[in-house]
C-alpha cells in the first residue's frame, strides 16, 4: 500500500478525533486517501460516499488503493440498492435519501460539500435535513477545498448540521453576510452580495472548531507555480453566429451535417435576436459561440507550433464544447461533459493523461472541473467561464496539484470590446473575500 505524506498523516489524526468535521484542504491534496485511511483506521464498516458523478469511479479505484475494503457498491439506478459501503452521486442520494436514511452509517462522507449549500434546496434537505441521510449516521465528514464558492452564508448549513453555530440562517446571513434588497416573484427579499469583513474574525473562529485547511504552497514546496491572465480575442459577427447555430439545430433535426450556408430565414433570425434580449443565458451561449473560433484558431496554431504538448479547455455551453470538439478534431480532443456517461468519462480522462495523441481535454466546468486529474497538461484555457469564483478556481487546480512538474497557465478568453472582458474584475473581488477567510487572509 502506497504511504501518505506527513501533512496527510495529521489530516487523518484530524478526521480520526472528529465525528464532524470538514476536510477543507487546497485542491490536489490528496483529500481522498486521508479521508479513506481515516475511515479504515474509526474502524467504519458501514460507510456512504456521496459525490459528483463524475468522482464516483475515482473513488472505486481510491479505494483499492488505500485500503483494504473489498466490498462495495457503486450506485447509479435505484435497483442497484446500498451496500456496506456505498458510492452514489449527489443526485441520487437526493432521489433516494429515504432509502440510505434507514441505514445506520458509520460514516457519511459529502465529497466536494460546498455541493450543498442553499439550505431549502432538495439536496440540502435530503442530506442535512431533520430526516436526512445524516440523521442516522455515526461520524460525517465534509470534503472541500472551495467550501463557500461565494460568501460565508453558504456555509449555513453545514455549520448548523455540525453544531458549530446555533443561530437560523436568516439571523447568520444578517449577521454575517452584506445584502441588498431584491425583488422575487413579486415579494421583496434580501439578496447575499458578500462577506461582511468585520464578520471574518468570527467566521474563522467558528471553522476552527470543525476545519482543517492547508493550502499548497505551505505543504508542497516543489510544487510549480500557477499564473492567471486574460485574452482578447475577436468574436465571429453576432449574426454569422446565429445563422451558423440555426443552421446546426435545423440539421440535427433532419439527422443533417451542418454549414453555414444552410441559413435559415431572416424571420427565423430576427426572432433568435429578440429572444437575445430577454434571456442573459441565451445571450452568454453567443458570446461563448462567438469566441470559438478564435480560441480554436490560437490552440491550433500553439499546438503545431509546438508551445505546449496539451491543453485543458473549459466551457459552460454544450454546443461550445460541441464545436470546440469539431474544430480541434485534428488534435484527438476528449470531451467530459454532463451527457458522457461514468465509465467514459474515466476513460477519457484517462486517454488524456496517458496517450501522446490526445493532445486536447475539453470539459464543461461543473462536470469535469472537480474531483479528477488532468497533469498531464500544463495549460488551461477558459472559453466561457463560471459566474461562481470557486468553480472556476476548482476547475483550473485539475491541472495544478500533486503530479505536475511544470508551472501552470491559466488564460481566460474574453470577448474583445464587449462587457465579457469586465466579468473577471467582479469574480476577482469575490475570490479575495474568500481567500481572506481560507487562506488565512494573505
Amino acid at each position: 500500500m502506497l504511504k501518505l505524506s506527513p501533512y496527510q498523516i495529521e489530516g487523518v489524526e484530524f478526521l480520526t478525533s472528529k465525528l464532524y468535521a470538514l476536510l477543507a484542504d487546497d485542491m490536489g491534496l490528496g483529500k481522498t486517501p486521508q479521508t479513506i485511511v481515516a475511515a479504515q483506521d474509526v474502524g467504519a464498516s458501514a460507510i456512504l460516499v456521496i459525490c459528483p458523478a463524475v468522482a464516483r469511479v475515482n473513488w472505486r479505484r481510491e479505494f483499492k488503493v488505500w485500503s483494504n475494503y473489498k466490498e462495495f457498491t457503486v450506485c447509479e439506478k435505484y435497483s442497484d440498492g446500498p451496500s456496506m459501503l456505498s458510492i452514489v452521486s449527489y443526485d441520487f442520494a437526493t432521489e433516494n435519501y429515504e432509502v440510505l436514511a434507514r441505514f445506520a452509517w458509520d460514516l457519511v462522507i459529502c465529497d466536494e460539500s460546498h455541493f450543498i449549500k442553499e439550505p431549502t434546496a432538495k439536496r440540502t434537505q435530503a442530506i442535512y435535513g431533520k430526516n436526512g441521510i445524516i440523521r442516522n449516521s455515526a461520524r460525517l465528514w465534509a470534503l472541500s477545498g472551495t467550501p463557500a464558492p461565494n460568501h460565508v452564508g453558504e456555509l449555513w448549513a453545514m455549520l448548523y448540521t455540525f453544531g458549530a453555530t446555533t443561530a437560523t440562517y436568516e439571523r447568520f446571513i444578517e449577521k454575517y453576510c452584506e445584502t441588498r434588497p431584491t425583488f422575487y416573484a413579486g415579494k421583496r427579499q434580501q439578496k447575499v452580495v458578500g462577506t461582511k469583513n468585520s464578520a471574518i474574525a468570527e467566521i474563522k473562529t467558528l471553522l476552527s472548531s470543525v476545519m482543517l485547511r492547508r493550502l499548497k504552497r505551505e505543504v508542497l514546496v516543489g510544487l510549480p507555480p500557477i499564473s492567471f491572465g486574460q485574452i482578447s480575442v475577436e468574436g465571429t459577427p453576432l449574426l454569422d453566429t446565429i445563422k451558423l447555430d440555426m443552421s446546426r439545430v435545423r440539421a440535427q433535426e433532419k439527422g443533417l451535417n451542418f454549414s453555414i450556408e444552410a441559413a435559415e430565414s431572416e424571420s427565423d433570425i430576427e426572432f433568435i435576436l429578440e429572444k437575445l434580449g430577454d434571456s442573459v443565458s441565451t445571450l452568454r451561449r453567443y458570446v461563448g459561440l462567438q469566441k470559438v473560433k478564435s480560441v480554436s484558431d490560437l490552440v491550433s496554431m500553439e499546438l503545431k507550433n509546438g508551445q505546449y504538448d496539451k491543453i485543458v479547455i473549459f466551457a459552460i455551453h454544450t454546443d461550445v464544447v460541441a464545436q470546440l470538439k469539431e474544430n480541434l478534431k485534428a488534435f484527438g480532443p476528449v470531451v467530459v461533459n454532463g451527457k458522457v456517461s461514468p465509465k467514459n468519462r474515466q476513460k477519457a480522462i484517462d486517454d488524456f493523461q496517458n496517450k501522446k495523441s490526445c493532445k486536447v481535454f475539453i470539459g464543461n466546468i461543473l462536470a469535469a472541473g472537480t474531483a479528477i486529474t488532468l497533469t498531464a497538461a500544463h495549460q488551461v484555457l477558459f472559453v466561457e467561464q463560471s459566474w461562481v469564483p470557486g468553480e472556476n478556481s476548482q476547475a483550473a487546480d485539475r491541472c495544478h496539484r500533486r503530479g505536475q512538474d511544470m508551472p501552470v497557465s491559466v488564460r481566460f478568453a474574453s470577448l474583445a470590446d464587449s462587457i465579457d472582458e469586465k466579468v473577471t474584475s467582479v469574480l476577482t473581488r469575490k475570490a479575495r473575500e474568500l481567500t481572506q477567510i481560507f487562506d488565512k487572509g494573505e
